[in-house]
């Protein structure tokens, strides 16, 4: 039978940033003490209704998910980034959601993430310092023009957001992923820096940038193809699909947990828990798989093909 009591809990748990604790964004949100706090978590003293609702306000989360009162053919998801007046804390909210899932899944061991994608997977650029700014500098131009200034190069990533993707690009590798990437590659990626560069919103010496974190980012999914493991052991599965994938798709599955998501706005994901949007995805992924070539650990030929062609994509910069 469904609890709200302990979906709230879990939901808290979730939705608290890296470094701080459950126990004082519930004492910030609510009028209690520590101790009484801690019982509210312990499940020891269930939410009333009221604080029910002033909690998912305040994580801005939807009842109507927690409850399960959606129709057939409603289902609720999630989305990391609404249109606010401080967008690069809403891209922090977002690398902070995405942590403490990485962290949540590493403890399970048999947890696997599978992506689908026909763009750079943002998960192998968080390790790059400029492509990784140039996917923010994107997003800002296209969502918040009048906040972003004239180029990339005015543009000023604070240090803690350079840690924290340091910290889920760190995470993404305690746990298992199947990648279905499109045939193109780094193709739509390459475009859009042309078309930036011809706009002047990105300059010659940035661009060259890129270009050297490109060539060592391939040699990282060359690496992690032939060899089928990040340095923790945990396995990576990588195909080329022979067919169009034409959006970003994501399944994530643990033993306590399944969800699914699409990229959003380039850099964010818009996600559900309905287990029948999920099971769909997952056997969208799984009907990619068919239609595509295994390069991890075997199919040496297509392999160097494909790493071939995408360094000589890198070099038309």
């Amino acid at each position: 039978m469904f609890n709200l009591n302990d979906a709230l809990i879990h939901a808290l748990k979730l939705y608290t940033p890296m470094g701080e604790s459950p126990v004082d964004i519930l004492s910030d949100i609510l009028p209690f003490s520590k101790e009484t706090a801690y019982r509210r978590l312990r499940g020891e003293i269930k939410f009333t209704l009221e604080e029910a609702v002033l909690l998912s306000l305040k994580l801005h989360i939807s009842l109507d998910s927690l409850i399960g009162l959606q129709q057939d053919n409603k289902v609720c998801f999630h989305v990391s980034s609404i249109l606010s007046n401080n967008p690069i804390e809403d891209y922090a909210k977002m690398l902070n959601e995405a942590n403490s899932a990485m962290l949540d899944a590493s403890l399970d061991s048999d947890s696997t993430i599978y992506i689908a994608t026909n763009i750079l997977p943002i998960e192998f650029s968080l390790k790059y310092a400029t492509i990784s700014k140039f996917f923010i500098f994107k997003w800002m131009h296209q969502m918040h023009f009048e906040r972003v200034g004239k180029n990339m190069d005015s543009m000023i990533i604070p240090e803690y957001i350079l840690n924290l993707e340091k910290e889920v690009f760190r995470q993404t590798s305690e746990v298992s992923r199947v990648f279905v990437w499109g045939r193109g590659g780094f193709e739509l990626f390459i475009e859009d820096l042309k078309y930036f560069l011809k706009l002047n919103l990105i300059n010659l010496q940035e661009v060259e940038s890129i270009k050297k974190e490109l060539h060592l980012l391939v040699n990282d999914i060359e690496q992690l193809a032939i060899t089928g493991c990040f340095n923790s052991g945990k396995t990576v599965e990588i195909y080329i699909c022979d067919i169009l994938i034409d959006s970003s798709y994501h399944y994530f599955e643990t033993k306590d947990v399944t969800a699914c998501g699409m990229r959003q706005y380039g850099i964010f994901l818009l996600s559900s828990d309905n287990l029948a949007i999920c099971q769909n995805q997952k056997t969208w992924i799984k009907s990619l798989i068919r239609d595509s070539v295994h390069i991890s650990g075997s199919g040496a030929i297509e392999r160097n093909k494909f790493i071939s062609d995408q360094r000589v994509k890198i070099d038309s910069l």
